[in-house]
């Protein structure tokens, strides 16, 4: 399975830098679907037993992904990061 739509795999593919970074664009998708939310959790751990990424990794990946305008990250204070995707 690739994990997300072609659509979004061929919206964020020539946008990425790293392989960290497009592992987690996948991710979020497929995060979003299990969710079945518009806005959902990012959980480090899940993050690191899945794909052996660090929170620094995510933390950069989602940051960067903002950026270029893929998702929209929600935070309040240190609570819990949340994430929206951008279609």
């Amino acid at each position: 399975y690739i994990g997300c739509p072609v659509a979004w795999l061929k919206r964020v593919l020539p946008l990425v830098k790293s392989k960290e970074q497009l592992a987690i664009a996948i991710y979020l998708h497929r995060r979003h679907a299990v969710c079945g939310s518009k806005v959902f959790t990012v959980p480090n751990r899940e993050l690191y037993e899945e794909l052996g990424l660090s929170r620094f990794a995510k933390y950069r990946a989602l940051r960067y992904l903002e950026k270029i305008g893929a998702i929209t990250i929600f935070q309040d204070g240190k609570t819990v990061m949340r994430v929206s995707l951008l279609r």
